[in-house]
C-alpha cells in the first residue's frame, strides 16, 4: 500500500462501505485496516524525523557559524555534506502538516464509520430480536 497511489482514507472509506458489511466478520478485511493505519503512522513518522533533522543542521550549522573560524573548520569535516535551506525545512514541515492532517482524517474516518456501522447492527438485532 503506498500512500501515493491510494490514499489511506479511501481505503478506509472502501472498508466501510455498504457493499463490504458482509465481510466484516471477515480477518483480512481488518488486516487491511491494521495496515492502512501502519501505513500512515509510518509515513507520519518518517517525516517527523526528517523535519526534525533538517531543523537541527540548520540551528547546528547557524551556531557553526557563530564560532571561531579554526573550530567550525574542525566542525565541518564530522558534518554532512549539505545543508538544508530554510525553504527546505519549510517544505518538510508542510509536508509534515499534511500528513498529520491525513492521519487524523483517517482515524475520524475509521471511528465514525465503525461507530456508524456496528450502531445499525446492533439496531438490527433489536428488531429482529437477535441478541
Amino acid at each position: 500500500l503506498k500512500t501515493q497511489i491510494v490514499e489511506c482514507a479511501a481505503v478506509a472509506n472502501w472498508v466501510f462501505s455498504k457493499e463490504m458489511v458482509p465481510e466484516f466478520s471477515k480477518c483480512y478485511i481488518w488486516e487491511i485496516v491494521h495496515l492502512t493505519i501502519r501505513k500512515m503512522n509510518k509515513h507520519v513518522a518518517k517525516l517527523q524525523k526528517d523535519a526534525s533533522e533538517a531543523r537541527k543542521a540548520i540551528e547546528y550549522s547557524d551556531s557553526d557559524s557563530s564560532d571561531s573560524e579554526d573550530e567550525s573548520r574542525g566542525r565541518r569535516k564530522n558534518k554532512p555534506a549539505e545543508r538544508p535551506t530554510e525553504d527546505q525545512v519549510e517544505k518538510l514541515e508542510d509536508k509534515l502538516e499534511a500528513a498529520q492532517a491525513d492521519q487524523k482524517n483517517l482515524f475520524l474516518i475509521i471511528f465514525q464509520r465503525f461507530i456508524m456501522i456496528l450502531s445499525e447492527h446492533l439496531v438490527r438485532c433489536d428488531t429482529d430480536a437477535v441478541d
